[in-house]
């Protein structure tokens, strides 16, 4: 019920349940890359309200970093989370699939749904530690990079291509959107542009590591 009036709502409590829920509009995310990622995630459910989707993310009896830590300093650093992944960064949910990693609860071959994860944010960062996710697994699995991320700067040769391969349609409507006051249409745009740099970006193939390897790296 409180994630169908807010973006980003976190409840923490001193007995070690942290639960986090983002909001998420649902024609900007692809509901069939998440589940990817959660298949073996218990601590996710991930359902639909309306034109949103609600990712809800809670744990149960964690050690807190201190006596009581602050709702409001954990949620000014979780915050851009959110922005992040309406721009196509999906770095959040490999952190979840991590937390299976941690726990042995999928295979050790299973592969990672992601290059890797580095280099960090803040928020992630945050995310990691608001949920207590092991260090060293974190920092095993930032070791490679993740591919293009929303801190990364867009070519501007790339933009310019691929909002000149948009059908004017398109063009029309999402010019509409900015004038109506849409808030999504930059990210959504933004996220469109950056599929087009990772798709045209030459990087030589990488075996992606196992959740074994990932473990005994750490």
């Amino acid at each position: 019920m409180i994630a169908r009036w807010f973006d980003l709502p976190l409840y923490l409590a001193n007995w070690g349940t942290h639960r986090l829920m983002i909001r998420l509009p649902n024609r900007l995310v692809d509901r069939r890359r998440l589940d990817g990622f959660l298949q073996a995630v218990e601590c996710v459910d991930v359902t639909t309200s309306g034109e949103n989707l609600i990712v809800d993310i809670q744990c149960d009896e964690l050690e807190p970093e201190h006596y009581w830590d602050d709702e409001a300093d954990w949620l000014a650093a979780l915050a851009p989370l959110r922005a992040d992944v309406l721009g196509g960064d999906l770095r959040l949910f490999y952190l979840l699939w991590l937390m299976t990693v941690e726990t042995g609860s999928i295979e050790p071959d299973e592969a990672e749904p992601l290059p890797g994860i580095g280099p960090m944010t803040g928020a992630l960062d945050a995310f990691a530690r608001f949920f207590r996710l092991d260090a060293d697994l974190v920092a095993a699995a930032a070791e490679r990079p993740a591919g293009t991320t929303a801190q990364d700067p867009l070519s501007s040769d790339v933009i310019r291509r691929s909002l000149a391969d948009l059908p004017d349609r398109e063009k029309t409507t999402l010019l509409a959107r900015v004038i109506d006051g849409d808030p999504h249409v930059g990210n959504e745009l933004r996220a469109l542009v950056r599929d087009r740099q990772e798709t045209s970006a030459a990087r030589p193939a990488v075996a992606p590591r196992s959740a074994g390897e990932l473990r005994a790296r750490a």
